[in-house]
Formats: structure tokens, sequence, C-alpha cells
């Protein structure tokens, strides 16, 4: 039986049983602490996401009955029994591209909570910066009618407390941590923005319903992203720390791009490069800017694209091009290298060739020496991780030709093995390193081009690249993530929400039993709000 027919079957046994059950015995499993030898990994909460998808879109049976833990277990092994079927790990299909598409699903859950929680942070330091464009804020009250900033904290508030809770936070515990500093408004909103009943799972889980399943939908990104919470009742559930803070940083990006995404990537893009900056001049790294680097062209009479930083350290240049940009799902979900160059070709390559582009035009500048060729890096940061390592990667996998057409017309001034790819929070953490253990970035990148030479040594991401490499140099700390400015902004965060909640704490102290009147009251608002 093919791959597509098993899991039809299975998602169409799912109408035997009552949905709210399937959820709430998948947020107590996955909330339980894992047993001594094993890891999160092993609850296999990727195929929680998939299970919730599949369950939404068919439609529960007059009969159907309360899900046991037995029962979601032997749905959960049928479907973990289909990954050798989807895993299309055929002759004519590169294994890399294969082995990529099906870790990208599982890798998120296995991550620390506080990588999910820096992720927002991060997010919060790039839209909201004091003394810079109002946009964002803005834009949010615009459609949202609240502050983005509160909308925010109190989605951290949130997050930690499902995290605290094993995935469940009641509204009256809501109500009492966070009113009236955040005003019922500002909660009810929040809520109805990230949480969904069983009508809006509905509608979102419909959205990707086919006949027959494919196998890309069984990899592919989670829909549950699209709704960090599960409403009930008498409080909100969070199915994995994983999905709901990815999901909460994923809403805000997708808010800003469906109701005005031009703006918001001009806005977007500058405070990215500017961060990027930021980072590499905490490390006190030397580098010539993109507005110098124009300087030079001018000076010489020369045009064209130029990089956002050159980094000139030790007789080494790393070009380095910020792109504040997110993979489109369908490069992460296919394993067709022709699919995935075409949706790459208007941002995420172009890094590599501005690169390739200015050095060939500052071959010919006067004021400036390049090194000698071997020792020319480049480095593409993304805002979010494409799990595209290398330019060696690049051209093994998805084009053998992207490279030779850049060196027909730039020419031939920077090996292909040197160029690298990461994410920013990938590029906080060798950064961290260079800093804090005199190393240079170049020599980062070589090690990089050493270990993927060897299957026994070669990597699926840069965090595994950060993680061999700091164990080679005998340090303690394999997975610094942050910089100086990303943890001031934290602590600005989390301060203002802490201060919050005590105010609210001691509101209510102070008041006692009078007011207990108004916590009735603004319950039950809450409550019938939220209907």
């Amino acid at each position: 039986m093919s791959f597509s027919n098993k899991a039809t079957r299975i998602r169409n046994s799912l109408k035997n049983y009552k949905k709210e059950s399937i959820i709430r015995s998948e947020i107590n499993r996955l909330a339980r602490p894992v047993a001594e030898g094993f890891n999160e990994a092993h609850k296999m909460p990727w195929l929680s996401f998939l299970l919730i998808e599949w369950l939404f879109q068919i439609e529960e049976s007059q009969n159907a009955v309360e899900a046991s833990d037995a029962d979601v277990n032997h749905i959960l092994n049928n479907m973990y029994a289909l990954q050798d079927d989807a895993s299309n790990l055929a002759d004519s299909v590169a294994l890399e591209l294969a082995l990529r598409r099906m870790f990208l699903s599982q890798l998120p859950c296995q991550l620390p909570v506080l990588y999910h929680q820096f992720t927002l942070v991060r997010l919060y330091s790039l839209l909201i910066i004091k003394g810079k464009t109002p946009y964002f804020r803005n834009k949010f009250f615009e459609v949202t009618e609240i502050d983005l900033k509160q909308f925010i904290e109190v989605s951290l508030w949130l997050l930690m407390a499902s995290l605290a809770q094993k995935g469940t936070v009641r509204y009256d515990q809501i109500l009492k941590e966070l009113y009236p500093a955040y005003d019922l408004k500002t909660i009810i909103i929040t809520l109805k923005l990230l949480a969904g009943g069983l009508d809006k799972l509905q509608e979102v889980m419909s959205q990707t319903f086919t006949d027959k399943i494919s196998s890309e939908r069984y990899f592919a990104s989670p829909q549950l992203l699209k709704v960090p919470f599960f409403k009930f009742s008498d409080s909100i559930g969070s199915m994995h720390q994983s999905i709901s803070s990815k999901g909460v940083a994923e809403f805000v990006l997708e808010f800003f791009k469906a109701n005005d995404h031009e703006n918001f990537r001009k806005h977007f893009t500058r405070h990215f490069e500017e961060y990027v900056g930021k980072v590499i001049e905490e490390a006190e790294i030397p580098f010539i800017d993109e507005k110098r680097l124009k300087a030079i062209y001018k000076k010489s009479k020369k045009n064209g694209k130029v990089v956002d930083f050159l980094l000139t350290q030790g007789g080494e240049n790393v070009f380095i091009d910020a792109k504040g940009i997110e993979p489109p799902e369908k490069v992460l979900m296919t394993d067709k290298p022709d699919i995935i160059r075409q949706r790459l070709k208007k941002s995420f390559s172009k890094g590599v060739e501005q690169s390739f582009e200015c050095a060939g035009r500052l071959n010919d500048c006067e004021g400036i020496s390049l090194c000698e060729r071997e020792k020319r890096f480049v480095l593409v940061v993304t805002h979010q991780d494409f799990y595209i390592l290398s330019g060696a990667y690049l051209k093994r996998n998805i084009t053998d030709s992207f490279f030779d057409e850049l060196v027909e017309a730039y020419g031939d001034h920077i090996p292909v093995e040197n160029v690298h790819f990461c994410s920013i929070e990938n590029f906080e953490g060798i950064i961290h390193i260079c800093k804090e253990y005199d190393v240079k970035l170049s020599d980062f990148l070589r090690y990089c081009n050493q270990q993927d030479l060897d299957a026994r040594t070669k990597k699926f991401d840069v965090r595994q690249h950060i993680q061999s490499f700091c164990a080679s140099l005998g340090l303690d700390k394999t997975s610094p993530i942050g910089s100086g400015y990303l943890l001031e902004r934290k602590d600005e965060l989390f301060n203002s929400l802490i201060d919050g909640v005590k105010a609210n704490r001691e509101y209510w102290r102070a008041n006692g039993t009078n007011a207990i009147p108004e916590f009735i009251y603004k319950y039950q608002e809450l409550i019938e709000k939220l209907q």
C-alpha cells in the first residue's frame, strides 16, 4: 500500500474519537517529565502536531468516543511507521536533501526552551527600538487596537506560565496575574489572536486538506504554529513549548507580512542589518561597512553592489551580507533541487552574488587591498535558518551552475567552499566565541569546511558546528546564544513584565475582599468575550 493510502486511512480513523479528548491527552503526555536516559525527542512531539492537523481535517462521527491514552499512543505509533514510506530516499533524490526534510520537522522540538524564548526576545529587539521608527507599534495598534510591546509581554507570560504548569493556564490565573497592569482589552485580544477553539482549529487545519495526503505534508512545518494555544472553556492549553513559542513569533511576522508587506520589509531589513552590525561591533572585529565600501567604489569610479560588512581580520577577509528574510515553507518541505533553487533566487542567493561582485570590484579599486583568494570567505546571515550550510552544499545538492555563472559574471575571486550561510541566532553564537576566546571568524568557517569534507564529521546545521568547534577548543560553554545587546533587551522586556505582575499582586492584596466584585465582573467579561 502506498504512503498516501496508509496515511489517509489513519486520518480517516480519527473520526471515531472526540477531538478535545485527543488534544487534552496529548497536552498531558507531552508535559510529563522525560524518563532518565531519554530526551524530549523520544516523545515524538512533531507527530502530535501532525495528528492535530489530521484530526481537524475529518468530521467527527456522531458515535465518537473519548480517546484513551492507549488509543492515542496506538495512533501515534501507526503514524511513526509511515516515516520510511514518506522519506523518499530514492537514488534520484539527493540523500542530504531527503534527510534534511526529515530532520527539519523534528529539530525545533529538540531545542532547549531558552532557544525558543530568545526567538521572541530577538524579534522584540528588532521591532521596538527607542529612537527608531514607531512604524511597527503604530501598524500593530492600527489593526489590533492593542500595543505591540504589551502584546509581546502578555504572550511571554503565557508561554512561561504554560511551561511551569504542564501546558495549561486557567483564565482566573491569567486575570489575577495580568490585570490591571494590562487592561482587559489587551488580555482578551491577545488571547483571541493566539488561542483557538474547535472552530478556529477546523478553519486553519482545513487549509492543507487534500483527499490524498502527500509525503511533503508529513514532514511540513506544523499548521499548529498558526494556533499557538488551544482555547478551552476555562483555560488555554499549550501542546508543546516549541510550537507555542515559535507560533507567537511566527504570528507577529505573518501579521506584518499580511497587513503591510512592503513597508514591513523595508523597516525590518534596515533594523536587521543594523543589529548584525551591533553584534560585530561588540566583538571589536575590524570591518568596513556598506557606506565606506561605496566611498571606495566612488573614489575609483566603480559602480555595483556592495556587501553590508567586510571584515578585515588577521590577513583574511569575510564578506558579510545581512538578509532579514525567512525561508518559504516550500524550501523546507521539499527535497526537489529545482524547486529550492527557484525559491532562493530573489533573496537568499543574492547575498552570495553581491559578495562575488563586491570582491571583483574591490580588486580593481584604489585604497584597499584584499587578501589572497584562498583567504576570502562569504557569510550570508539570515533572520531564520534555511538549513543550507555552505556553497559546497548548495553546489552539491541544489545547483551546480550557480557559481559558474557568478565566476563568469564577476571573476573567480572567492572559493566556493568558503561560502557559508547561517541564521542570526547562530551568528550571535559564532561571534560570541570570537570575542570571548580570541578566535577569528575565518578560523571557524575554515573549521566548518574541514568538518564537512568527511562524512563522519559532517553536520546538519550550524549549531552542531558551533558545539563541535567549542569542544575542539576545550570550552565548557558549547551553545552560546544571544549578544550583549540582546541580553540587555531581554532584561528590559522581562523587567517590564515582572514589574507589571508585581503591581497586580499588590493591587489584589491591598484591596482584599473589596476587590472580589471587580474580579468576578472582569472574569465574567473575559469569559463572555472569548466565546
